[in-house]
């Protein structure tokens, strides 16, 4: 599945034991869209994990190549308990992968050059990260 050149997020998905494999994610967002908040002046993730409303969690992001979005490749708001892994995700304005949720299993991805960093875990919480390329970024 090839997701590209949207105005907002590739994907933006809640709900429990989901699945995204195998997706070519780039150029999502806009840019000077204020309502996106967030410092960004824009929006667009590659991958959102988010519904603070609903149950979410148990997400299995794998074997997908995420680049070039206006913000950030992968990012888990709410939830827990997902497992990323074998993921190439690169060239993004903010870091790779941010985390905001506990549980979570990061391994075998390869990210490199976002420019916030690779793997960024914004709130104190318990992740495995293990066997990740870092390369480039903040």
């Amino acid at each position: 599945l090839n997701i590209h050149d949207n105005d907002s997020h590739g994907f933006y998905v809640g709900g429990r034991n989901v699945l995204i494999e195998g997706s070519r994610i780039y150029r999502a967002g806009l840019r000077d869209v204020p309502w996106c908040g967030g410092g960004f002046k824009g929006c667009g993730y590659g991958i959102q994990v988010r519904k603070p409303d609903k149950p979410v969690g148990n997400f299995v992001i794998r074997n997908n190549v995420i680049y070039d979005n206006f913000v950030g490749g992968i990012v888990l708001v709410h939830g827990g308990g997902d497992l990323i892994y074998n993921n190439v995700i690169y060239g993004n304005k903010s870091a790779g992968i941010i985390v905001g949720t506990g549980g979570n299993k990061i391994f075998n991805n390869t990210i490199v050059n976002n420019e916030q960093g690779g793997i960024y875990v914004n709130t104190p919480v318990s992740i495995e990260v293990r066997n990740n390329i870092i390369v480039g970024g903040a």
